[in-house]
């Protein structure tokens, strides 16, 4: 029974098998979570957020317990003492982050092609890249589930921003 759900944690954890793949692991799972995002455009504004939020407060277990099962087989270095490194195989925040960044869309009932490519290519520049404060300090100073979940929630709310500005002002 605990190996079935050790599966099926890390199964979620690495957004079915996503995060797995070997370049950019975080863009692939980005990519995987679009499809969900299309079957949760018909819900209301309200509920899609509602399970958004409710998908990061279970993403702060699942990556917590996946970068637990994964500590033996991450070959990244801790730099920084952190207890639970961010094993670029846990997509799970990527998947928020994206739900998250493409809430605009839903809400101004704007789910086009471009918005949704404009709200990708945001989110994995923000979440690459790191480069807007305060992501790179969540990335090296907090960790465990909260902190792998936390950096894509601020860069996924960064795209959420500029969105409703473009679809706004468009």
């Amino acid at each position: 029974m605990k190996k079935a759900y050790n599966f099926i944690i890390k199964g979620l954890a690495t957004g079915f098998g996503l995060g797995y793949l070997p370049w950019v692991p975080g863009t692939w799972g980005s990519l995987g979570a679009i499809v969900p995002f299309y079957l949760m455009t018909y819900l209301s504004s309200e509920i899609y957020l509602s399970i958004s939020i409710f998908l990061f407060i279970i993403g702060i277990y699942i990556c917590q317990r996946a970068a637990n099962l994964m500590v033996d087989t991450n070959k990244q270095k801790n730099k920084n003492n952190k207890q639970y490194i961010d094993d670029p195989r846990i997509v799970w925040d990527e998947w928020i982050g994206v739900f998250i960044s493409l809430y605009p869309c839903v809400m101004l009932k704007e789910v086009t092609i471009m918005n949704v490519f404009i709200g990708f290519i945001l989110f994995r520049l923000f979440d690459m890249t790191k480069s807007i404060p305060p992501l790179g300090w969540i990335d090296k100073n907090l960790d465990g589930g909260f902190g792998i979940m936390l950096d894509d929630l601020v860069a996924g709310f960064y795209v959420m921003l500029i969105l409703f500005a473009i679809i706004a002002f468009s």
